[in-house]
């Protein structure tokens, strides 16, 4: 039978460490027993919690007694995305590089007739995907780890 997770869409089961859903406060998480972790029979042995700096997760592991380890990966993320000022207003060089190729992406995605002919450049420049269909453009977006980069990518491999 499958399990009712399944059928909203998400994966088979959340993973230890992770509750149903994501609660709005530390007090609605804290005390909760973790359902993965009980199946495991793992809850004793629960030592830290490693998040990617929200208050209610260091919140939930002082609460718990559990050793706080900030996500060293996003904290990276954070810096890098900081340093080259695509999560904000700026007038820096590289902000207005990703905010143009990001509009020039976003027209080939709002246009079947743009994308149409893109195709057909593909076609007779002889460039394909790995499954031989024509490659697609891709769209930066702000919470998918590096995006701005596949989107760069893509757009020098079909300039």
């Amino acid at each position: 039978m499958r399990s009712a997770s399944l059928k909203r869409g998400y994966g088979a089961e959340p993973p230890v460490g992770c509750g149903s859903r994501a609660p709005e406060s530390f007090e609605a998480f804290a005390h909760l027993k973790n359902p993965g972790c009980v199946r495991a029979g793992i809850e004793s042995k629960v030592k830290a919690v490693v998040h990617d700096g929200a208050s209610n997760m260091r919140e939930t592991g002082r609460a718990n007694k559990w050793m706080d380890v900030s996500c060293s990966a996003h904290k990276l993320h954070l810096a890098v995305t900081g340093a080259m000022g695509v999560d904000k207003v700026s007038n820096s060089t590289i902000s207005k590089c990703v905010g143009a190729a990001s509009r020039l992406v976003g027209h080939f995605s709002h246009s079947p007739l743009a994308t149409t002919e893109l195709e057909k450049r593909q076609q007779q420049m002889g460039v394909i995907g790995e499954n031989g269909q024509p490659l697609r453009l891709v769209q930066y977006i702000k919470t998918r780890w590096n995006s701005v980069h596949d989107m760069l990518q893509r757009l020098v491999k079909l300039r």
